[in-house]
């Protein structure tokens, strides 16, 4: 989806003479979030899918069985578990008037809001984390497509394999190959090291889809959303980072009571802030009312 010349982000007074100040903006990490459903929801999703999904044979039996399984790892104990994974998130909207952002984050009404331009900012190859800046996905349809899509190569890994453990031609082509090597280089056969090549090959295909898919998985359950917050039209920068993992270009701080809430600040990959306008909120007594075009000095 083409990034909007203009997306905006709402904060009170506060917040926006910190970003002027610091030329950052704060990315909160996502379980921390006001919107409780956060990952949840993704899981759900996916869930309802899977359920619903029925298989024609016992490959795909099979490989139904292990996107269900790869699901609840990847959210218990896997890359979107909270214990493993924090998701720093900083969110921007396509429109400049919104009464619940104003609600929210906006001091109600009192603050401002700041439009951005990100169309050409992209993150640095030494970052070290997979960026996603993307829309959020609302409807469950489109949610489905794009979970499916992050399943599939998982699934048709496991449906492959599992085919080649019952098929007689694909024994016999792998023996046949085998036993040429073998021939090569003068060695007997040996039926124990035959197999466990094979379960090697499986082994090493599996964790591959595995990892594959969980980077996947984890790049969209960032933008999932219920379809109550829709009229928002979110558009969500996304920063994940492995739990004790050294970080690149952000440091991890903390905010709140007892310091709960990690968060960074950040420059969204940029020499200088992409700030283009500012809007006063609705009732703001501090600030003119109108919009105003920031110079660029």
């Amino acid at each position: 989806t083409p990034i909007p010349p203009e997306v905006w982000h709402y904060t009170n007074l506060v917040g926006f003479e910190g970003i002027l100040s610091s030329g950052r903006v704060w990315a909160t990490e996502a379980h921390h979030s006001t919107d409780k459903s956060e990952f949840v929801h993704a899981r759900e999703v996916a869930a309802h899918y899977l359920e619903r999904w029925r298989p024609t044979d016992e490959s795909m039996t099979r490989a139904k069985q292990a996107a269900q399984d790869i699901l609840v790892r990847a959210f218990d104990e896997g890359a979107l578990a909270p214990s493993r994974t924090e998701i720093f998130v900083a969110s921007f909207f396509a429109t400049d008037d919104l009464k619940s952002q104003w609600m929210e984050y906006g001091d109600a009404g009192r603050g401002v809001s700041l439009s951005f331009d990100l169309r050409h900012v992209r993150p640095p190859d030494e970052i070290g984390s997979s960026v996603t800046f993307a829309p959020c996905l609302y409807t469950t349809d489109v949610k489905e497509r794009m979970i499916e899509d992050a399943l599939s190569d998982w699934v048709n890994t496991v449906y492959e394999l599992h085919k080649k453990t019952g098929s007689q031609q694909w024994a016999a082509e792998r023996l046949r190959d085998w036993l040429v090597v073998d021939q090569v280089v003068g060695r007997p056969f040996d039926k124990a090291a035959l197999l466990e090549s094979n379960k090697e090959e499986f082994r090493k295909q599996l964790h591959q889809s595995l990892t594959r898919t969980s980077f996947d998985l984890l790049r969209i359950a960032s933008h999932c959303k219920d379809h109550a917050f829709h009229q928002e039209s979110e558009w969500r920068l996304a920063l994940p980072h492995i739990k004790g993992k050294a970080t690149k270009s952000m440091e991890v701080l903390h905010r709140g009571t007892n310091g709960a809430i990690p968060y960074v600040a950040h420059n969204l990959f940029s020499d200088r802030l992409p700030l283009i306008r500012i809007k006063a909120g609705p009732i703001s007594e501090n600030i003119r009312s109108e919009e105003r075009r920031v110079g660029k000095e």
